[in-house]
């Protein structure tokens, strides 16, 4: 990771003085010629004659800025952590389906999708495990990795931000999601191996049955943990109509 500093920042507060330096040396170095009248003088001084008379008093002031700046001593390098743990590998499966634009969450007095929700709740949950390798899974008609494990939590936080409603298809791919998250986690050697399937529904796509899948990653010691979004019944949709946009009740599974 790079880093930029100081190492003795509060020379900085040295730029609180760079006019007041400028304008007093200004005043002991400036020569002076008497007239007995300036008039002339003035009515024939040109605007290129102005910016070069002030050119001198700017070059002053940044040659001061510059001097404080590297007394400030300014340091920029990498810095690496080893961290030593025993940690668990988890895959966060999310689902991205149609289903997830339901507004049945109400927060802060506003309604939220259900993927804004999960959003929400995921980025908390990766906050609270900085020792844990995790990685992302997302999953509608089909399934795919966005991230794989990592400790970079910026990272995951990164495409977890980036998340969208139907990225992978309209439908829900269950099946398909524990399947690939299956198969990240298969051939390591980490004390638990967990998956994290968030969905707000039945599965209805993909070529695996959960079943299956789930039979799968018994077999290969992969625990799985699903978190159910939503609620039963109707559920409120935004929509677009000829009266602009208004809500509507669906049933979904």
């Amino acid at each position: 990771m790079s880093f930029f500093r100081f190492e003795d920042p509060w020379l900085l507060l040295f730029f609180l003085m760079v006019p007041f330096l400028t304008i007093r040396g200004k005043g002991k170095l400036q020569a002076t010629i008497s007239y007995s009248s300036i008039d002339t003088l003035q009515a024939i001084r040109s605007a290129r004659v102005e910016i070069l008379s002030i050119l001198p008093l700017v070059l002053r002031m940044i040659a001061i800025s510059l001097l404080v700046l590297a007394l400030a001593r300014p340091q920029e390098g990498h810095k690496s952590t080893e961290i030593l743990s025993v940690g668990v590998d988890i895959m966060l499966a999310l689902d991205t389906s149609r289903s997830m634009r339901a507004l049945d969450f109400i927060k802060d007095e506003k309604r939220d999708t259900r993927l804004k929700m999960v959003k929400d709740v995921v980025s908390q949950f990766i906050e609270n495990r900085p020792n844990d390798r995790m990685g992302m899974v997302v999953f509608g008609s089909e399934a795919y990795t966005q991230c794989p494990l990592t400790l970079d939590q910026g990272i995951l936080q990164s495409f977890l931000s980036k998340l969208d409603i139907g990225m992978a298809g309209d439908s829900t791919a269950i099946g398909s999601a524990i399947g690939i998250s299956t198969k990240r986690l298969k051939n390591l050697k980490s004390k638990s191996k967990v998956i994290i399937l968030l969905t707000d529904g039945r599965s209805n796509s993909g070529k695996m049955t959960p079943l299956q899948a789930t039979e799968i990653a018994k077999t290969l010691g992969v625990k799985i943990y699903t978190v159910g979004v939503g609620k039963r019944g109707k559920a409120p949709f935004l929509i677009d109509s000829i009266f602009g946009k208004r809500l509507i009740y669906q049933n979904v599974d």
